[in-house]
């Protein structure tokens, strides 16, 4: 069904006609209304792209005998996503008719007697001739700007809303066999509709028109003509559509009222006219390749000169204008590469702060932890050593065991095996290290602990780092792009092989044998390293970076990957954001307030810093940086692809096709005599194989595609190489720094249980002697393991702060360095296109010394030209006449398309009206879709 569908526009016309809403549904009236008009719709406005809700409207007009409006009233369906809905309401006639689309206007004859009111002649007898005239009264002069012939004019024109108009007039008991279709004479009235009949065997006469200026006339009279005897006014149902329907079925109207379709009839009118246009314009390009002609044709030798010199200047300026922008484009490259570096570099420090971080969080801060208090001395056998001290970090253990020491050496003679049980208990031994697990609280397995934490952070960041290494492994690519070099090189010796055979277009440089069985020998090298089965070959190369590629994305896979690095990273991350909050560890309530402050600005805000670093408040964590390269493995993969059906496998398979075709024709030649023109055929086919356009930058490449075999090699080469950073040898130095950093700490801790397991075994000694020595040597020991510890551990933290500022300064210098080499190749570069620049002027000063002067009998081609031109007169004055003729002919055929162009700009601007063009639309929404339908009865009230 050809109907345009619109969302709801304010209206351009006034509604100054008010509803009278009756608030009862008349549905029996609406699907009435729908059946009389046959399903016509008229549309209000653009298309919904999300229409809350869908309206279809029936607008009913009740028309007297002779045309007046006696009452208008309209019925409504509503469909949403609550359900569907309708309703009616009434019009004032008076009011209403503003927004009527149409005037309809009644007219009669009867003998020598006329008039406008059909009840006027009810009765009568004779030959009566019914006029009804509808007008559309969208149509009013609007100025029109259009282009013809390239320039853009104004004019004033008829515009108005398309309309579609079907009419039907019902005769009742008079039979068609009283409807006139034929006269006697030329000038006799007939009927002008067709004859029919009802599903109810009423007769009927049907008329179907469309208003659609300038192409179609604004109004149209629809003329009935009977032989009438007691004559009964028939009655007539004229349903008016804005647009230009062609289905008025009642399925047709219920599909596009309710349908979710996008499309509509304005769009394709508007696509339809669009060709017209292009039609007119390809006339008005012919009437311009005719005046390209005349001027063509009109130039004189003597402009030759002048002409040409200014193209080669033009022509320098380009050159000079190029070469410039590629140095600008140099200079962007170098500064995106440094953003991609330092990026890099980023990443790589932020990971390695993390892990180290977490470390320092195990060891504790021996300035931020206060030792806790040692209890008083007990009385009898009964020492109170207070409550649990144990502490999720090797300085609170050693804190602990301070703190025990001190209370042992208040405790009595009598005690002493008690605490030193205890006190075994509490700091462990050596031997006792394979016994540890997770809820041990003793200072060897707190260290135990930490130092298979350090373990086990060194083997994660060694995988990432072997895995990132994977990836900027360039020795495969640098395979590829040698083989590739070897291909194009063979293809620029075949394409000189075959320019040597006709050198100057007459005959070969060398012997013609010779030639061409050079020219096979290069074919049989080329076809050597395009075989599937060569080692050194194109598709060795490519499988070689696919298959690695495959590899490493494999290695990274997914967290979801059992053993994969991206599985080990987010156990990484995983464990630094399960750092407690101070709160959930201690009661801070009896921490005192000077104390919690430095607590908060500390410790809480390290913890935090590390929970940020790890991505763990929303940032961007590990695995999802590896989640990236992964991504780019598999780019790497596809691209590199040399089976199936992608570009790499089909741009071999076309090339080798190719190659074995032109080494069959060449060696044909080679064995038969083969004539110039076949010989010159298979010569140029034969260098239609080589490279045609260079390959894009790392920038461009996504949006270039290839246009033959050899040039998609290239680009999926360069796609592959883009990938590559070079930074392989800088991140395997950083991560393998880490790798010591983390290893030295944990040899530090593993001393420290050795220490630790030390101090117990003296203690221990220390009990067993005289009581009057155990209060002094338990103090001491207290002292040592909390001095000495304290400072071992600050010293690790120390050392583990430098390697973090170590590798980045040398990240920073690997990236420093890298630029620096980068941007001496671009300012090379630069000069090379300077000095590019000067040699062609050079060859553009020489080009303008060949020329020569016009002066007659002067030097160059310019003097040659002078010295004939007398001799090219009468030839000059026929070219001449000719473009004369032409030139009036495209002058003619330019007028003739104004009135095209014209035509076109009302037809768009109608179908702009009709979108634009909204009535009867109170209580819709302006998002809402609404149809509406007209329906005009004559005579029936």
């Amino acid at each position: 069904m050809s109907v345009a569908r619109h969302a709801a526009i304010p209206s351009a016309h006034p509604r100054r006609a008010r509803p009278r809403r009756t608030g009862a549904v008349r549905a029996a009236r609406a699907s009435l209304a729908v059946v009389l008009v046959g399903g016509l719709l008229s549309v209000g406005a653009a298309p919904a792209q999300a229409a809350p809700e869908q309206v279809l409207q029936s607008v009913d007009v009740q028309l007297g005998t002779d045309g007046t409006l006696t009452s208008v009233e309209a019925t409504s369906v509503r469909r949403g996503e609550e359900g569907s809905d309708s309703g009616a309401a009434t019009y004032d006639p008076v009011e209403a008719a503003e927004q009527l689309p149409v005037r309809i206007q009644t007219a009669y004859r009867l003998g020598d007697e006329a008039g406008t009111d059909l009840a006027e002649i009810a009765g009568r007898s004779g030959r009566v001739v019914i006029d009804v005239t509808v007008q559309n009264t969208t149509v009013e002069p609007e100025e029109v700007t259009y282009d013809a012939g390239g320039v853009q004019r104004s004019q004033f024109a008829l515009v108005g809303v398309p309309l579609t108009v079907v009419a039907s007039a019902t005769l009742g008991e008079q039979g068609l066999a009283r409807v006139v279709t034929e006269g006697a004479g030329q000038d006799e009235d007939v009927t002008n509709g067709v004859l029919s009949r009802s599903g109810a065997g009423d007769s009927r006469v049907q008329w179907a028109t469309m208003l659609a200026p300038p192409r179609l006339a604004p109004s149209a009279t629809f003329r009935l003509v009977l032989d009438a005897e007691d004559f009964v006014p028939p009655t007539f149902d004229i349903g008016v559509q804005p647009g230009l329907v062609t289905d008025t079925s009642l399925t047709g109207l219920l599909d596009e009222a309710f349908s979710d379709e996008k499309g509509g009839a304005v769009a394709t009118e508007a696509r339809t006219i669009e060709v017209i246009g292009d039609v007119s314009s390809v006339l008005t390009q012919a009437s311009a390749v005719l005046t390209d002609i005349e001027t063509r044709l009109s130039d004189s030798s003597e402009r030759l000169g002048a002409q040409t010199i200014a193209d080669l200047e033009s022509s320098s300026a380009g050159v000079s204008e190029q070469l410039g922008s590629l140095s600008t484009d140099l200079t962007r490259l170098d500064g995106s590469l440094g953003d991609q570096l330092g990026g890099v570099q980023d990443d790589a420090v932020q990971a390695l702060s993390s892990s180290l971080t977490e470390v320092k969080d195990v060891l504790g801060d021996p300035g931020r932890i206060k030792p806790p208090k040692p209890q008083d001395g007990a009385e009898g056998c009964r020492v109170d050593l207070g409550r649990n001290l144990a502490a999720p970090t090797v300085y609170g253990q050693l804190s602990a065991v301070s703190s025990r020491l001190s209370t042992l050496s208040n405790a009595s003679g009598a005690c002493r095996e008690s605490i030193a049980d205890d006190l075994v208990k509490q700091i462990g031994s050596a031997e006792q290290v394979v016994d540890c697990d997770e809820t041990s609280t003793s200072a060897v397995c707190v260290l135990a602990t930490a130092r298979e934490r350090l373990d086990e952070q060194a083997v994660v960041l060694v995988q990432f780092g072997q895995g990132l290494t994977g990836r900027f492994d360039s020795g495969a690519v640098k395979d590829l792009g040698s083989s590739l070099e070897t291909v194009v090189k063979e293809l620029d010796d075949i394409e000189d092989d075959a320019n040597d055979l006709f050198a100057d277009g007459t005959a070969p440089t060398r012997p013609l044998a010779s030639l061409l069985g050079s020219l096979v020998g290069s074919l049989e090298s080329l076809k050597t390293l395009l075989q599937p089965g060569s080692a050194t070959g194109l598709q060795s190369a490519f499988a070689s970076i696919n298959t690695v590629a495959g590899t490493q994305a494999a290695a990274i896979g997914t967290p979801e990957t059992p053993d994969s690095i991206a599985a080990r990273a987010q156990a990484l991350t995983a464990a630094v954001c399960a750092i407690p909050a101070l709160a959930d560890v201690t009661d801070t309530s009896q921490i005192p307030a000077d104390v919690l402050q430095q607590i908060q600005d500390g410790l809480v805000a390290r913890v935090d810093v590390a929970r940020s670093a790890a991505g763990c408040a929303g940032g961007t964590t590990l695995s999802q940086r590896l989640a990236g390269v992964r991504t780019a493995l598999l780019g790497v993969q596809q691209t590199s692809a040399v089976e199936g059906d992608g570009s790499v496998a089909r741009a071999l398979a076309t090339l080798r096709g190719s190659v074995d075709t032109a080494l069959a024709e060449v060696v044909a030649a080679v064995d038969e005599t083969v004539g110039v023109a076949d010989l010159r055929s298979i010569i140029a086919r034969v260098a239609a194989l080589g490279a045609t356009a260079e390959p894009p930058s790392c920038e461009d490449i996504t949006d270039r595609d290839p246009v033959g075999a050899v040039d998609a090699l290239r680009f999926a080469y360069q796609r592959v190489s883009c990938n590559q950073d070079g930074l392989e040898k800088e991140i395997d130095k950083a991560f393998s720094e880490a790798r010591k950093a983390l290893g030295a700490t944990g040899d530090e801790i593993g001393r420290s249980i050795g220490a630790t397991d030390g101090a117990r075994s003296k203690a221990d000694k220390r009990i067993d002697e005289l009581f009057g020595t155990l209060s002094q040597g338990a103090d001491r020991a207290a002292e040592r393991i909390l001095d000495q510890g304290g400072r071992r551990i600050e010293k690790q933290r120390a050392g583990l702060d430098r390697q973090v500022r170590q590798a980045e300064s040398r990240l920073g210098g690997a990236v420093g360095d890298a630029l620096r080499v980068i941007g001496s190749n671009i300012q090379a570069a630069n000069g090379d296109l300077d000095e590019s620049e000067a040699r062609l002027r050079a060859d553009l000063q020489r080009v303008l010394v060949d020329l020569g002067t016009r002066e007659s009998g002067g030097t160059g081609i310019l003097g040659s030209l002078a010295t004939g031109a007398g001799q090219t007169g009468v030839a000059n004055d026929s070219v001449q006449l000719a473009n004369a003729r032409a030139s009036a002919f495209g002058s003619v055929r330019g007028k003739a398309l104004d009135e095209v162009f014209l035509q076109q700009a009302q037809t768009i601007r109608s179908l702009e009206r009709q979108q634009e063009f909204r009535v009867f639309a109170d209580g819709v929404d302006e998002d809402d879709t609404l149809l509406t339908v007209f329906s005009f009865h004559l005579g029936q009230g």
